[in-house]
């Protein structure tokens, strides 16, 4: 996490347009419903063509401008996340390298290459996301929830309660998943360790013939790595469609009541 923020401190007029142009694209999206309910208030409603071409117009603007935040913003994010992990890798290959002889024995050799590779991925995709949606998020649901107060704060009463909801559901999710996912971290790491065993010591295993004892050691770290990643993606499958019935059934709500306004 260190050399995330060293790195974003040296670029940090590439981080500042990324998040400038993902606050301008929320806000273009934001504005979308907006206009709409003025097309139709405005336009449809009172049959004035004037209105619906001036505000469809300007609408097709507004969207026109979102894309072009959203292209530049997945641009910087790209090219920064990617340049944040190759930094970490090489000074993850350099600490390697000063390892001493005691402190690399206590290490396994899976483990090592778990941190360069899938590790550094993560944090790359980590990096990537705040970026893409981590910031994005809350700018929307924040100004969601304002726009929808100043339009009817009856109907918002609803939004609020589905944002209470939807909260609860991701942080149980977060607090009961996150141990599950520790344990497949380390599962991932046997499993390397045992690849990478077979890789260094092939010749004398074809040499003693020892192929079923190593059979074995794969498919004891393979099948642990597989009910350890179905116990880590159960809640997350189960939190997943549950999080889209509530948003469902949130919109059902809000069309029936907002019809009888």
């Amino acid at each position: 996490m260190n050399i995330y923020f060293r790195y974003l401190k040296e670029h940090r007029l590439a981080f500042f347009i990324a998040i400038t142009c993902v606050a301008l694209e929320s806000s273009c999206d934001l504005m979308g419903p907006t206009i709409m309910a003025r097309i139709i208030n405005f336009g449809i409603s009172t049959h004035n063509m004037d209105n619906v071409i001036k505000y469809g117009s300007l609408m097709l603007v507004i969207t026109a401008l979102g894309a072009s935040f959203a292209i530049i913003r997945s641009i910087l994010a790209s090219t920064i996340s990617q340049k944040v992990g190759t930094t970490l890798r090489n000074d993850l290959f350099r600490k390697i390298l000063n390892f001493f002889e005691g402190s690399i024995d206590k290490l396994p050799s899976g483990t090592l290459i778990t941190r360069m590779t899938n590790d550094t991925n993560q944090i790359v995709q980590f990096v990537n996301g705040m970026m893409r949606i981590i910031i994005k998020a809350p700018i929307t649901c924040i100004g969601s929830i304002i726009l929808a107060s100043l339009l009817n704060f009856k109907l918002s009463i609803i939004i609020y309660s589905v944002v209470l909801v939807i909260g609860l559901l991701i942080f149980f999710s977060l607090k009961y998943s996150y141990p599950r996912f520790a344990l497949l971290q380390k599962a991932i790491d046997g499993l390397n360790t045992v690849i990478q065993e077979y890789l260094g010591s092939v010749r004398l295993i074809k040499a003693f013939g020892t192929y079923d004892e190593e059979t074995t050691k794969f498919t004891g770290a393979n099948e642990n790595i597989q009910s350890k990643s179905i116990s880590a993606m159960i809640i997350v499958t189960f939190i997943s469609p549950l999080l889209t019935l509530i948003v469902g059934l949130s919109t059902i709500a809000i069309i029936y009541y907002g019809s009888n306004f």
